[in-house]
């Protein structure tokens, strides 16, 4: 049986202080590149935002990363290659993931919600716990790091309520959480403020760039709410039919024609073009 992690190939070293490196990433689905030798660092401590028209592949690239879909070239996270390691392995090395779609348990309280996401850093005994197994003192720990989570995400009224019944915005807010509780480095938000209204977008904002610096955090963001990717990235990077359009901080990158052209197409108009330009146009 071939060994679980492939041999590494001469590749382009990473950036210096970078914790991500892709090169050259290449994901395809039949005879389809949804990802077509993407290359870019993240580097540790920032927020980087991964954006495009829709269908662009921002999602797969998060799925490539996370180890949910077989991707080809390199993905080297804190130095280390992920191509050919399980999803589970690469959770368990420092990389948590929320998704587009609520994947709480309804059933099972916020408290026990964010329980779950221990499970990586605090091994399978948690499951065990949930289920009543005499592990008492085990479980009182987990139970207080999961409360002193919900706390900071200020959630803590809703700790013993099924998740099912909470709103959307809480239920998104959770989800993040859940991520947070398993301890990452590397945290992939998969559109966090979609289905949030100004208000509450402008808050999660504030939630993001305050949990960069609580928990020591680097974010690869995947977000429509362009509002909210000029208000807290550090760099951009603009998909485009799988491929790298362009990339750079966010002035720079709310300036150029190539990602005006990509998001407007040939119906763009002046006051468009402006509206995207000011990071104000949720169109991506």
């Amino acid at each position: 049986m071939a060994a679980e992690v492939p041999r590494e190939t001469e590749r382009a070293p990473e950036s210096k202080g970078s914790i991500l490196h892709l090169q050259d990433v290449t994901i395809a689905f039949g005879g389809i590149r949804a990802v077509d030798q993407l290359s870019f660092d993240i580097r540790t401590g920032a927020i980087l935002s991964l954006i495009g028209p829709n269908g662009a592949g921002k999602t797969t690239v998060l799925n490539g990363i996370s180890g949910f879909v077989p991707a080809r070239g390199s993905i080297r996270f804190d130095g280390r290659e992920l191509i050919g390691r399980a999803a589970h392995r690469r959770a368990g090395i420092g990389i948590g993931r929320t998704f587009q779609n609520l994947q709480l348990f309804g059933e099972m309280t916020l408290l026990d919600n964010v329980l779950v996401g221990q499970h990586a850093v605090m091994g399978g005994n948690i499951l065990l716990d949930l289920l009543g197994f005499p592990v008492a003192r085990r479980e009182a720990v987990a139970r207080e790091q999961a409360m002193a989570i919900l706390g900071r995400f200020g959630l803590e009224r809703y700790a013993s309520r099924p998740a099912r019944v909470l709103p959307f915005g809480i239920q998104k807010l959770a989800g993040v959480a859940r991520a947070v509780a398993a301890e990452p480095s590397l945290l992939l938000l998969d559109e966090p403020a979609a289905g949030l209204n100004r208000a509450e977008s402008g808050r999660l904002g504030e939630l993001i760039q305050r949990l960069r610096g609580d928990f020591g955090l680097t974010i690869l963001l995947v977000e429509h709410n362009m509002r909210l990717v000029m208000d807290i990235s550090d760099h951009i990077v603009i998909l485009d039919d799988g491929r790298k359009l362009a990339e750079g901080p966010p002035r720079e990158v709310a300036g150029n024609p190539a990602v005006i052209e990509a998001y407007l197409g040939s119906t763009r108009d002046d006051i468009a073009v402006e509206e995207v330009r000011d990071g104000l146009v949720d169109r991506a």
